[in-house]
């Protein structure tokens, strides 16, 4: 584990799609009998073709973990070339795993299977040119669009590691500005479709000592810029609908990011915090874990996660997971959108210092969606009906006692943004403009 934390935002995520079917298909409600730990390895019987493609954008300080992840994959159970399982990894790093951005790179797709004598094989199906931008909606578009096209199926999973800020637009993490936007412009939702241009700019409170976390999306151009993506824009991107997504990536945990992509994936897994640079998922077990007859095993994954973390000590023992099903988000939301109106008052007086928090340092973005309105005062009786659309979503949920230097008490699996925490004019009409406010009316 390195000690140099460097936290980077943006927004973009790509993760671990998979088969979707009956909730007890992903291990939901499965039978806890067959839960298996990292040492007692699960041959998967797969008859129907599943597809999962590990997005790797790692032109960052995150590449040599990022290469980690992929040489730890490699020692987990791998398909034959022959197998109706087909693992597939796009990957982008610096050169040499070197924090020397002035080095362009290659992009890879690569197809990872066992030959017929069981040796591992590396198959390079596309090469992108050098300079290619990994954390670029067009070429995760483009990267998907050719995995749909090579390998038609109809169980698709996403992972995606690299940096990230969940739903806060790309540059504002390290910034506090929108540089696309005016101050005051009022954005409808079409508005968030930007062009993707350098925005991120390193700020010194970002290098302090500590586990290094790793967020969402994120290629250098220099040490102290970078291409970003926003979550409406990642969302738009993805050409079909995905049976789950792991964002291994900080902060994405957030009923804003799992709403705006409700229509492009049925589960998330995702951490309302940063996430430690070991990331969100045990590699060695993911294969095993995601092809399945009848579904990944979501559940046991996420569990793979907790149970890696909570065995650590110190500051290392330090995660927050969830797994979300994205069919409850609509009910949520409707829910959500009356309380809202009727504990408007509430909820802009309430002391942002009585709420969960997910974040550190002055990034006042990320809160418990339920303890807002719990520290408001909403009485129980006005969140009966919350609270039961809230269980249908999160259907997983685990948290250490501590994130590094963040006390969590209350955990309800979602984050979400509390108004009176940040009065960036900029930032707010920028918040209208997202799919979760423009269905719940947060901001009106």
């Amino acid at each position: 584990m390195k000690l140099i934390l460097q936290h980077i935002f943006p927004a973009v995520v790509l993760l671990a799609f998979f088969a979707c079917t009956k909730d007890g298909d992903f291990g939901i409600d499965g039978n806890d009998s067959d839960r298996r730990g990292p040492s007692e390895m699960v041959v998967p019987q797969v008859t129907g073709r599943q597809v999962l493609l590990s997005y790797s954008a790692g032109f960052n300080n995150l590449s040599a973990d990022l290469e980690d992840d992929i040489d730890e994959l490699k020692t987990g159970w791998i398909p034959a070339k022959n197998s109706p399982s087909v693992l597939l990894v796009f990957s982008k790093r610096t050169k040499d795993n070197r924090l020397d951005y002035s080095i362009k790179t290659p992009a890879h797709l690569i197809r990872l299977y066992r030959g017929a004598a069981g040796e591992l094989v590396s198959d390079t199906l596309k090469t992108w040119p050098e300079g290619t931008v990994a954390a670029s909606a067009s070429t995760l578009g483009e990267v998907l669009s050719y995995v749909k096209t090579s390998f038609p199926s109809s169980e698709y999973g996403m992972i995606f590691s690299s940096h990230a800020s969940g739903w806060v637009p790309k540059g504002y993490y390290s910034t506090g500005t929108i540089t696309e936007y005016a101050p005051g412009m009022n954005m409808a939702p079409g508005l968030l479709q930007v062009s993707e241009r350098p925005v991120y700019s390193l700020e010194p409170e970002e290098v302090l000592e500590g586990p290094r976390v790793r967020s969402l999306g994120m290629d250098m151009i220099n040490s102290r810029t970078a291409y970003e993506i926003n979550i409406e824009d990642f969302a738009a991107a993805i050409p079909m609908k995905l049976d789950y997504i792991i964002m291994d990536a900080c902060l994405m945990g957030g009923v804003e990011v799992a709403y705006a992509l409700r229509e492009k994936t049925r589960y998330l897994v995702f951490s309302q915090t940063e996430v430690l640079a070991d990331g969100l998922c045990n590699y060695p077990t993911i294969a095993s874990r995601l092809f399945r007859t009848g579904g990944p095993d979501l559940k046991g994954l996420c569990e793979d996660a907790y149970s890696h973390y909570s065995a650590l000590s110190g500051q290392e023992q330090s995660v927050t997971l969830s797994l979300v099903d994205t069919d409850g988000l609509d009910r949520l939301a409707e829910v959500c959108a009356g309380l809202f109106d009727d504990y408007r008052t509430e909820i802009s007086n309430v002391s942002m210092y009585d709420v969960q928090q997910y974040y550190r340092y002055s990034k006042r973005w990320y809160f418990d969606i339920e303890d807002i309105l719990v520290k408001s005062g909403v009485p129980d009786a006005a969140l009966a009906d919350f609270r039961e659309a809230l269980s249908s979503c999160v259907v997983y949920k685990a948290a250490t006692p501590r994130f590094l230097s963040i006390d969590i008490v209350s955990f309800s699996g979602l984050s979400m943004y509390l108004p009176c925490a940040d009065a960036n004019t900029a930032l707010r009409n920028f918040y209208r403009g997202l799919s979760w406010n423009q269905a719940t009316g947060l901001l009106n």
